[in-house]
């Protein structure tokens, strides 16, 4: 009898210290954006803050990712904590476009660390209008993010507005390049791409490179197309203020997401409640990741977001008073 009570505990504790080390600390993959984009900075600055304080309990692997994308790979478990946005998360969540299938588990940690806006510039003397490329059929040269991505989803329904499609560049003898910020940067320099769209944060590191490096027209987006963007996908009205790049002299309007930081949904309450607590304890550390989000603070991180936290952050906000 005292043997298998012996033998009982002995594998009560060997489970419990199995069970112990696994809670202790998990390894998690964290997806950005593009590397070289504001999201990749973001997230990475972001886990940098988490691994530091947290060293105990998680420690994150920030890898690319993609707008569109990130929101699947959240939902699925590939890589648990990424940026995205929020109209995304609502079609992922109810199977609708850009998603073929229904992605629900995929939760908000805390949102507005700055703003994505949409960017079209081009080195064209010819474009100054989005018109341009249709009604003088212009053989652009244009660079946009891979397929997947929110720059290119998103370009997809701006052509739509202008009549425009893949076919229609490739038949007025366009080239479209579907890379990376880096390479994009560096096809402009070299004079192989002369038009160039993104949905990036603000400033672009990218975007600023370019205006560097060759004279930019900022093509601002009209009005009309601006309200139905804004009505058709949940868009928001932004404007970049003039200077913000070099050769930007007027403010351009234009349209943005809130960036925001996603969870799995089946991430264990304990560490995102730990999560969300770290990130606002050291909203200073926060800012210094990236320019666009230098105004964030706790106060802003539940805004818009407020039915799609997950339980561990919803508690942490509810408990200080953030959210009510």
């Amino acid at each position: 009898m005292k043997k298998k009570v012996l033998a009982l505990c002995l594998l009560v504790g060997f489970l419990s210290m199995f069970n112990g080390s696994a809670l202790a600390k998990q390894t998690l993959k964290a997806a950005g954006g593009q590397i070289g984009g504001g999201w990749y900075t973001i997230v990475s600055g972001l886990a940098e803050i988490i691994n530091t304080e947290l060293k105990d309990q998680i420690s994150l692997v920030v890898v690319p990712g993609s707008g569109v994308s990130n929101v699947a790979t959240c939902s699925l478990g590939d890589t648990p904590i990424t940026m995205s946005f929020p109209p995304f998360i609502m079609a992922a969540r109810q199977g609708m476009d850009p998603y073929d299938t229904k992605y629900p588990d995929t939760l908000v940690i805390a949102t507005n660390f700055g703003f994505s806006a949409q960017h079209f510039v081009t080195t064209r003397d010819d474009m100054v209008t989005y018109k341009d490329m249709a009604d003088k059929k212009l053989p652009i040269k244009i660079t946009l993010n891979k397929p997947g991505a929110t720059d290119e989803f998103i370009w997809r329904k701006v052509m739509g507005v202008f009549d425009l499609s893949y076919e229609k560049i490739k038949k007025n003898d366009g080239k479209i390049f579907h890379v990376g910020h880096g390479e994009a940067v560096q096809l402009t320099k070299d004079g192989h791409a002369d038009t160039h769209f993104s949905y990036i944060s603000v400033p672009s590191a990218s975007i600023t490179e370019m205006a560097i490096s060759r004279p930019l027209v900022f093509v601002e987006l009209p009005k009309e197309a601006r309200d139905t963007l804004q009505k058709d996908w949940s868009l928001a009205p932004y404007t970049i203020p003039a200077g913000t790049y070099k050769g930007q002299t007027e403010d351009l309007e234009t349209l943005s997401m809130a960036n925001t930081l996603m969870i799995n949904a089946k991430t264990d309450e304990g560490l995102v409640y730990n999560i969300t607590k770290t990130l606002c304890e050291h909203a200073q550390e926060v800012q210094n990741v990236h320019k666009s989000a230098q105004n964030w603070i706790p106060e802003v991180a539940t805004k818009g977001v407020e039915t799609l936290l997950h339980p561990g952050a919803e508690k942490y906000y509810r408990e200080k008073g953030y959210l009510k």
